[in-house]
């Protein structure tokens, strides 16, 4: 099963590493600053001085050391800028303000987690983000330009588009994996959780998930149903397996629906394909004009520019 639990917090112990090893660099290189030092003393032992002023209730005290910290906090900033060290590097800076590079945010999975997980998700079946087509390499003709500029447009305005749902239909070489994965890459640089899957490679992770379900594996569930964009490559070319193939693609799908999420399809089946192997109720998902959009493409060219 696809648990990347340990790997995805591994690599947050590794960026929470980075973070603080590079705040405790800053520290010691401040620190070798006497009049940088001496301040930072002071801070130190008026602060022990106002936990005692406050707790003996002498508010003429509070007051004074008060000022006294803001004065030495100020100065503390014109050493550091003498210094030419900005004064947040003091502090560990983390990818994640929320969680802290944690993975946890209010007793839940932080969204960061989800976006790594993503990344280990896409990257296991051996796609790799950086090398994906995009949109700058495809040969624009008059035949293909209004497409290529629909589809810009819709990663330009994601994710307040219109239609949730996208079909992209045609026969082998058409270039439907091609703008999916143009979509993809557009996607991942503006920091959106994008899934890429094959039809294939999703009913094969779905039947160990069905299989062996327990406490450990609910990611996965939850990461393709709540993910920012799920994209399913070559719809059709995945085994019919019984209480599997159908109803979760179905159930993916509606719950993504429900949730407002956005979702991709490329597939070589026709409507009437569609309609015989998946339902129909399946296929008036997918077909509902007010959320989805399908495109039927036919003897288009977008092979990729040789750089």
């Amino acid at each position: 099963m696809l648990d990347f639990s340990s790997k995805i917090f591994e690599k947050y112990r590794q960026l929470r590493d980075i973070a603080q090893n590079n705040a405790a660099y800053y520290n010691n290189l401040a620190e070798k600053n006497s009049d940088y030092l001496n301040n930072e003393n002071a801070i130190k032992n008026i602060s022990f001085e106002l936990s005692k002023a406050d707790y003996s209730n002498d508010k003429k005290l509070y007051s004074e050391l008060k000022n006294k910290q803001t004065n030495l906090l100020k100065e503390k900033t014109v050493l550091l800028n003498k210094i030419g060290i900005d004064e947040k590097r003091l502090s560990p800076i983390y990818l994640c303000n929320k969680c802290n590079d944690t993975g946890i945010y209010n007793n839940n999975v932080c969204d960061c987690y989800k976006k790594l997980y993503s990344v280990f998700f896409t990257e296991y079946f051996n796609i790799n983000i950086n090398k994906l087509s995009n949109f700058n390499n495809a040969i624009i003709n008059t035949e293909n330009k209004k497409l290529l500029t629909s589809f810009k447009l819709y990663c330009d305005n994601f994710p307040n588009n219109n239609h949730k749902t996208i079909t992209l239909m045609g026969k082998t070489g058409t270039g439907k994996t091609f703008l999916s994965q143009c979509i993809l890459s557009e996607l991942v640089n503006k920091n959106y959780n994008v899934i890429y899957i094959s039809s294939f490679n999703l009913i094969t992770i779905l039947k160990e998930y069905h299989y062996s379900f327990n406490l450990n594996t609910k990611d996965l569930l939850d990461v393709l149903i709540n993910c920012d964009m799920l994209i399913i490559d070559d719809l059709g070319s995945e085994p019919l397996e019984k209480n599997i193939t159908i109803e979760y693609i179905l159930n993916i799908l509606n719950e993504r629906q429900c949730l407002n999420k956005h979702s991709i399809f490329t597939t070589n089946l026709d409507n009437k394909e569609i309609k015989l192997k998946y339902t129909e109720r399946f296929f008036d998902r997918i077909n509902d004009k007010s959320i989805s959009k399908t495109f039927q493409l036919s003897d288009y060219n977008f092979r990729q520019k040789n750089n």
